[in-house]
């Protein structure tokens, strides 16, 4: 029987990335973990190191715009230059 910790954790195996749509912005980063792989979005300065810290969100429905036609989008662009 296992413990419900155990039922709960997820561990990252490894990093692959993907081909985002085209009306995407950022770049595609799959996780892949011990319980499947999770596609991602990630928008970042491409120009420069982040050090502050990354910010994950759910789209609903599997999709990566979020509420508000695309407020994931919108945030993702203006947070890059120093938040990933």
């Amino acid at each position: 029987m296992s413990s419900e910790s155990e039922d709960i954790s997820i561990g990252i195996t490894g990093l692959a990335e993907w081909e985002i749509p085209p009306e995407q912005l950022g770049r595609g980063l799959t996780l892949l973990t011990n319980r499947g792989p999770i596609q991602t979005i990630i928008h970042h300065d491409p120009n420069k190191p982040t050090y502050r810290g990354v910010v994950w969100v759910g789209g609903a429905k599997g999709g990566f715009d979020g509420p508000g036609d695309g407020l994931y989008r919108m945030l993702g662009k203006e947070l890059s230059p120093g938040i990933t």
